[in-house]
């Protein structure tokens, strides 16, 4: 109960009043503007002299007045108006006794203000922009080769240079004297996988490789060379050979043979013939789990039937990939297929296609976020923060501060001047002036982050922490002024802090409380007894039916007393004598198992000829459930000449909701099975039957709103008190209440209420109510 309260407070915000302020007890309110502080209608009331807005009532009631009556709007406002003067009464309290020093509140709430600045502090704008590009180039993939010629992107001016002209004359090699790219990548690219593929990246799509390579597979034509691209790697060269429509993602099993390079030629020929074995082993009917289980040397994948995570184009290397999309039906399997790691026989498990927009949107931005993107729309947004907030710096103090830098300030010993005159001067301001930042702060920050650069120069390495350090401070000056830019998180970061002091100080004086005291829960639950009793029950089967037949068939099961699961009779594929379960079987042999595993009354019944007595198939299916934590007794065997082929399976329960799962296969409102005790007002149908119990076990039945209804009442129970422990959970609730409304009315004794008046009629103008 009180997890669910505090969930409603800092998920919901104030529309907590409508719980914590469920008690309206007649209002200690002074409702006159005689001698009050009160001038204008901007104020609607104060609580012990702390003022409380008009407009700040009106926005939570317009943020959480989600169901209201037109009809009845001002009783709704006057309910709303005493509902938020609790509120603040009990704030007024927590503050009063401290709790906003507290650090349990300060750690919580600080955790809770910086996560809701974090949505303001993002260019959302460009981040859209991105996501929806994103989506489109997912519809394509691109194949393409790349030349790499390697330079760090903290690298000296000379050294950037030097790798731009070296790339510069490969391309002239490749688009004006005709050289092959593939020729040009082996001799010269510093990609290692270079001279093995002569560049050949194979296909991929948007998201897998760096966005400005990205960029380049996707805007150059297909059969062009880019000019130079510049990434963290270095320089690229991008021919793109082809494009084409979007595979989607697949999933495979494999069975793996490990095979690498500098292995000795005899184990590499084992390899080979073990992998061929294993595939001959395979087309002549072998069971791909058992053969998985027993020779795959992918040790992760291996016990599981060699199942992989979904992947699309450009997410495994590049001659497994091709086999496996290779693949069109499920369950096909390809031939042998080398890769760097081994050889591999593929199965395909599943196809699917690039999902709707709608549905992947969430995910393309969560990837963004974390993609070389995320650095587009960062900037996008401190570009925005330099010019709303004024951003004035002093190029010419800036100059005077990297000309402080030495190597020691990339091996992390500098020691910032000992200059006053200097330490004082502004390297920039924000607000107009309103926040300036001295050298000697910067220089602060530079000494706290120096070290291990990526830089080889200190003049720019002393450049990248000052634009660290501005930024830093942007983000930081921007965050302590959103409540000034942005109305709804002003008063979102209010409703935070009222709702975490609201929750501590209500856990410590009611819900704890109530909890703890059993004495006094004892006394209230024994004072209200009248409260907590139980009327005449009815312990019953209620079936309830889309037609007659459905509840033929389902009255029938009543009476014998057990239940089908959507599995009953569904057949487990063997054929004549089966020694191991195929994997054509799992499917239905696994629901059967997440059947049992979920229902304890279920148990597994098997019907098999009486010429498999001798045989290895029901046994087999014994083990597969007993492997798989199902103790044996649950599994009945029979014998029986009528069996189709070979075994038969079902799963049947002791539980009448069970066999909802069986009639609602093609409609989930077939069959609707309620058990249970009752009261005559817990179920409509027990008032349209007589309040009786049915002595031979024939059901009472009903045709009511357009459905067919079965009744079993087993037994009826006369009214009785309830018990503590039946209702506790209540009681509680109802104890909790009970102190709050005491403590609600101390509260309004403590402190003074005073509405304004001509505030209040303002409220009501705002609703056109006179």
């Amino acid at each position: 109960m009180i997890a669910l309260r505090k969930n409603t407070i800092l998920h919901t915000g104030l529309a907590l009043l409508t719980m914590l302020g469920a008690c309206r007890p007649t209002p200690t309110t002074t409702s006159s503007n005689q001698g009050s502080q009160f001038s204008g209608d901007e104020v609607l009331f104060t609580v012990d002299g702390e003022v409380v807005p008009r407009e700040e009532f009106l926005y939570v009631f317009e943020k959480n007045a989600i169901n209201r009556e037109e009809s009845d709007l001002k009783a709704e406002l006057d309910e709303y108006l005493e509902l938020y003067i609790n509120f603040k009464l009990k704030v007024m309290e927590a503050e009063k006794l401290g709790y906003p020093e507290r650090q349990s509140f300060q750690q919580e709430f600080s955790q809770y203000r910086d996560q809701l600045a974090q949505s303001y502090l993002t260019d959302n704008e460009a981040t859209d922009k991105l996501v929806k590009e994103a989506y489109q180039r997912l519809q394509q993939e691109v194949n393409a080769s790349h030349i790499l010629i390697q330079v760090g992107d903290k690298a000296p001016p000379a050294d950037t240079l030097a790798a731009y002209q070296k790339i510069m004359d490969l391309r002239r090699r490749i688009v004006e004297e005709g050289e092959s790219f593939g020729d040009v990548a082996a001799e010269a690219s510093e990609d290692p996988s270079a001279e093995r593929n002569q560049g050949d990246l194979g296909y991929f799509s948007a998201l897998q490789m760096v966005y400005p390579f990205e960029n380049a597979a996707y805007t150059t034509p297909v059969g062009d060379v880019s000019l130079p691209i510049r990434t963290r790697f270095g320089y690229h060269l991008v021919k793109v050979n082809d494009r084409r429509p979007s595979a989607g993602k697949i999933q495979v099993s494999h069975i793996m043979i490990r095979a690498t390079e500098g292995q000795p030629e005899s184990e590499m020929e084992a390899a080979k013939k073990k992998i061929d074995d294993i595939y001959r082993q395979l087309e002549e009917g072998g069971n791909w789990f058992e053969l998985c289980r027993q020779f795959s040397e992918d040790i992760n994948t291996k016990s599981r039937g060699g199942i992989l995570p979904w992947f699309g184009s450009g997410e495994m290397v590049l001659p497994f990939e091709e086999a496996a999309f290779a693949l069109s039906e499920a369950g096909d399997v390809s031939q042998p297929v080398q890769t760097a790691y081994g050889w591999h026989i593929i199965r395909l498990e599943e196809k699917q296609g690039l999902q709707p927009f709608d549905q992947l949107q969430p995910e393309l931005k969560k990837r963004i976020t974390r993609d070389s993107r995320s650095e587009i729309t960062q900037q996008a947004f401190i570009d925005r923060l330099m010019k709303d907030n004024q951003l004035e710096e002093n190029p010419d103090v800036l100059a005077q501060v990297r000309l402080q830098a030495d190597s020691t300030l990339m091996l992390g010993t500098w020691v910032a001047p000992d200059d006053a005159s200097l330490l004082s001067q502004t390297l920039f301001s924000l607000g107009g002036g309103d926040a300036v930042f001295e050298v000697g702060d910067f220089f602060s920050y530079a000494v706290a982050k120096q070290g291990n650069s990526p830089y080889q120069d200190a003049g720019q390495y002393m450049q990248a922490l000052y634009e660290r350090y501005r930024e830093d401070e942007l983000l930081e000056y921007e965050k302590a002024h959103l409540a000034d830019k942005y109305e709804d998180y002003r008063y979102l970061v209010k409703e935070y802090r009222d709702g975490i002091l609201l929750f501590q100080l209500m856990d410590e004086k009611i819900w704890s409380q109530a909890v703890s005291d059993t004495a006094g829960l004892r006394q209230y639950f024994e004072a209200h007894r009248q409260d907590y009793r139980w009327n005449s029950r009815a312990l019953a089967t209620i079936l309830n039916a889309a037609d007659t037949k459905i509840l033929d068939e389902a009255q029938r099961f009543v009476t014998l007393g057990k239940y089908p699961t959507a599995l009953r009779d569904q057949n487990a594929s063997y054929a004549g004598v089966v020694r191991i379960i195929g994997d054509n079987q799992r499917k239905v042999l696994n629901e059967a198992i997440n059947l049992l595993v979920n229902d304890p009354t279920s148990v597994a019944a098997v019907v098999a000829k009486p010429s498999d007595t001798d045989s290895a198939g029901y046994k087999s299916l014994i083990q597969y459930f007993t492997e798989r934590g199902i103790d044996a007794a649950r599994i009945e065997v029979s014998f029986d000449n009528a069996a189709e082929q070979g075994l038969t399976l079902s799963v049947w329960s002791k539980r009448a909701k069970a066999m909802e799962g069986y009639f609602n296969q093609d409609s989930p409102l077939n069959l609707v099975v309620k058990s249970g005790l009752f009261e005559q007002d817990d179920e409509p149908v027990l008032q349209q039957v007589k309040w009786k119990t049915s002595a031979d076990g024939t059901p009472q039945r009903v045709n009511w709103d357009n459905r067919n209804f079965a009744v079993f009442i087993q037994d009826i129970q006369p009214g009785k008190d309830k018990m503590l422990s039946e209702v506790r959970g209540a009681v509680i609730s109802d104890y909790q209440d009970h102190l709050e409304k005491a403590w609600l009315q101390e509260l309004r004794n403590k402190y003074r209420v005073q509405l304004n008046d001509e505030a209040w009629e303002a409220v009501y103008q705002a609703y056109d109510l006179d």
